[in-house]
């Protein structure tokens, strides 16, 4: 199943970086800089029982997190569907 991070963002990402800031609160090349520097430190190897979220997710849910205040973790990984179980 795709989730919001494969689907949504790489829509904004090419067509409208002014919504990518708008959710994100970041520029897209302020993100793929930071996503070039923690990406390595964040990504975790594929296993044989699940599959694990991509370090692109992580980063993304993270600063989604951060950039609403309001919403929760888990109303946050719903949207990308990913970690947190409901």
């Amino acid at each position: 199943m795709r989730g919001f991070c494969e689907t949504l963002t790489e829509e904004l990402v090419a067509e409208d970086s002014a919504e990518f800031r708008t959710m994100f609160r970041w520029d897209k090349v302020s993100f793929d800089n930071l996503m070039y520097t923690v990406g390595p430190s964040i990504e975790k190897a594929q296993t044989t029982m699940r599959q694990t979220i991509s370090a692109k997710a992580r980063l993304l849910g993270t600063l989604r997190f951060l950039a609403t205040g309001i919403e929760s973790y888990m109303f946050v990984a719903a949207n990308i569907q990913c970690g947190a179980k409901k």
